[in-house]
């Protein structure tokens, strides 16, 4: 699984020392020398200039998530970048994630309709795992899942209901989580008041007031790397009157897989940079 990334590794410390080498050979007569001596104040100059430049902008490294001119901010000022330290941890502990054979959910996994008048007090509960699947023969992704499968569960309410919903992290995951649901009227539908470090669990109630078919998804920055790593479903507010009868319901999401490895690359891939 890590033989491509052994050899890019191999790879760009070889081509590293060859680089060195060169500009050593380079830099080394005496006259480079001297010429560059002779330039030094308008050097040092410019490299002040840069470094203040790239301060003033407050220019972030991209970390794996996104690109270094781009900002991001959201609740509670979590970094938009996964931190390096966790690139390793997974490195580290990669026998500890789960293996889940078929990623996705069936289709025919449909909570039944609800026949009974809204006001009641639900409780719904959704677990966030960070695990591991085989998306193409040969080919792993690390996937961040709700309840173990890509799209989450669908979650069925009716208008009118108190809902209390409790969103847990598995004491594996590496990093933080939370949830924003569409059909919520508050501070990022949810996700204000629940963001789960690993091995937490959250507790919030709300009102289902608006009927109609809504996306969830996790809003941790950087959201768009956390819904590329899968975590994303629906929830279903049914109005007052029901929903017309029908033979059969099936459960959809439509969800893409943007890996960063090259066509036919083998092992474990990276997402591409949302």
């Amino acid at each position: 699984m890590f033989t491509y990334l052994i050899l890019e590794l191999i790879a760009w410390i070889v081509g590293g020392v060859a680089a060195c080498h060169v500009l050593w050979r380079l830099f080394g007569t005496p006259e480079i020398r001297k010429r560059l001596y002779e330039l030094r104040l308008p050097l040092g100059l410019m490299v002040g200039a840069l470094i203040l430049g790239i301060y003033g902008n407050k220019t972030q490294p991209p970390h794996f998530a996104m690109p270094p001119w781009m900002h991001s901010f959201g609740p509670h000022q979590e970094p938009p970048w996964l931190p390096l330290k966790n690139i390793f941890s997974f490195l580290g502990d990669m026998g500890e994630f789960e293996r889940i054979p078929d990623i996705s959910r069936n289709p025919g996994e449909v909570p039944p309709p609800i026949q009974r008048p809204g006001g009641e007090h639900v409780k719904l509960s959704l677990n966030v795992k960070e695990v591991l699947s085989e998306v193409a023969p040969d080919i792993h992704v690390n996937f961040w899942v709700f309840n173990d499968r890509i799209p989450g569960p669908l979650l069925r309410v009716k208008q009118d209901d108190i809902v209390e919903l409790t969103l847990s992290n598995d004491k594996s995951s590496l990093h933080p989580h939370s949830i924003d649901l569409h059909a919520v009227t508050g501070p990022g539908g949810g996700s204000a008041v629940s963001s789960v470090k690993p091995g937490e669990m959250k507790t919030f109630r709300f009102k289902a007031m608006n009927p109609g078919l809504y996306i969830y998804h996790c809003a941790s920055l950087n959201v768009g790397l956390h819904e590329a790593h899968g975590q994303y479903g629906l929830i279903l507010v049914e109005p007052r009157e029901g929903l017309p009868k029908v033979d059969k319901e099936f459960y959809l999401v439509q969800g893409e897989i943007y890996t960063a490895g090259g066509l036919g690359k083998k092992g474990l891939t990276p997402m591409a940079l949302p």
